[in-house]
């Protein structure tokens, strides 16, 4: 049974969709306990059962968010979604899986419940942690050290985040199978910048609209900028929409680029597109992926975009080369630095082909790191490692 706090349609659900349907037939039977949510249909249409509890208890920072602040109201919102506890044991009572997988850190309520009924415990970071608030790394340690039998880290950077805990493998997030497209694109002088992610602040789109303005004599690099608010346009409306922008709880981020793009002038170079269906049609036409992230990681949309022959620009404070290698699939710049940025944008965009020589190169190594089959072979092989330990220690 996997357990996930949010049914956002999202790239950790997609993960788990495909690590699922890629395990061999009749190998796992899998179930999904998770809130109400777009989510929900989508996994019932994969054939995955699902189990709706009003909400899941979560408490997590992640790199570039710590819980601090008034991010600590996260801490009392945990609180008051653990009162959904009885249920979750009802679901668990009911299902009696033999493994229970956490598809993100910090659902350490399900944890407990799992633990306390003899279930294993295998949980997934899919973040880097934040190792700046020492509260939140000694209860992480605690809780994983009661009650959690495994973890599975998505990248290096994320597993360096954890090394207090030794009992992590990392795991590379699937990918739906991709074709590597046609490198002619790259032919030109010029670019079409993608960034394919959430407007959220710490994933640093302000920096690329930032950058964008410093690159405004260039007409022939534009931005298309494909992403939405973590919550509707409804709630930002409303009062408590307004007072969790105002305190940088749930900011209306899209609001915020809007009015950036205006004051800059930028209309005719920088394209707000909100949420996509289909963001392959983004990358289709894009010549470089931008991800100047202030979280320590990369986003899904990097690899989706390397597949493709794209390289990418990410920001990254503590550079881990086991996906963006610098200057082989892509550059790597530091993050909150928007000139720096500019000039790597720039220097692709002037230099056709060493975006094509990049482009192969990510292409060539990411159709292999992040094949569905070997993720979900790689994730079995720890369901099998845990329950065999389980089995000799019952005899």
């Amino acid at each position: 049974m996997y357990a996930s706090h949010t049914a956002a349609l999202g790239g950790s659900l997609g993960s788990l969709r495909l690590t699922v349907e890629h395990c061999p037939p009749g190998s796992i039977e899998a179930s999904v306990l998770m809130p109400p949510g777009p989510a929900v249909e989508h996994l019932r249409r994969a054939g995955i059962a699902v189990y709706e509890v009003p909400a899941v208890a979560m408490l997590a920072g992640i790199w570039g968010l710590p819980l601090r602040g008034a991010r600590l109201l996260h801490v009392p919102r945990a609180v008051w979604n653990a009162r959904y506890g009885r249920r979750v044991r009802a679901v668990l009572k009911e299902v009696r899986p033999d493994i229970v997988h956490l598809n993100e850190r910090g659902m350490y309520q399900v944890a407990r419940s799992a633990a306390r009924a003899r279930i294993p415990v295998v949980m997934h970071a899919r973040s880097v942690a934040d190792r700046t608030v020492q509260w939140e790394r000694n209860l992480l340690a605690v809780m994983v050290r009661r009650y959690v039998t495994r973890v599975i880290a998505i990248d290096e950077s994320v597993r360096q985040s954890l090394r207090e805990l030794d009992q992590v493998d990392v795991v590379y997030n699937p990918l739906p199978p991709l074709q590597a497209q046609a490198l002619h694109r790259h032919q030109s002088r010029g670019a079409v910048v993608a960034y394919v992610s959430g407007l959220i602040v710490a994933k640093g789109v302000a920096d690329l609209v930032q950058a964008a303005a410093l690159l405004r004599h260039r007409r022939d690099i534009t931005f298309r900028i494909a992403g939405a608010n973590s919550r509707s346009e409804r709630f930002y409306r409303s009062l408590p929409g307004r007072i969790s922008d105002a305190l940088e709880l749930a900011m209306d981020v899209e609001a915020r680029l809007r009015r950036l793009v205006a004051r800059e002038n930028l209309g005719s170079t920088v394209q707000l597109l909100g949420h996509v269906d289909a963001p392959a049609e983004i990358l289709a036409t894009a010549d470089v992926l931008a991800f100047p992230s202030h979280t320590n990681g990369v986003s899904r949309s990097v690899y989706e975009a390397g597949v493709l022959g794209i390289p990418s620009v990410v920001s990254l404070r503590d550079p881990v080369q086991d996906i963006v290698e610098d200057g082989g699939t892509g550059l790597i710049v530091r993050p909150h630095a928007p000139g720096e940025l500019a000039r790597a944008i720039a220097l692709l965009a002037d230099d056709p082909d060493l975006r094509a020589r990049m482009g192969a190169r990510a292409s060539e190594r990411y159709v292999m790191q992040f094949a569905p089959q070997r993720a979900a072979e790689q994730t079995l092989a720890i369901y099998e490692r845990i329950l065999a330990k389980r089995t000799r220690r019952s005899t």
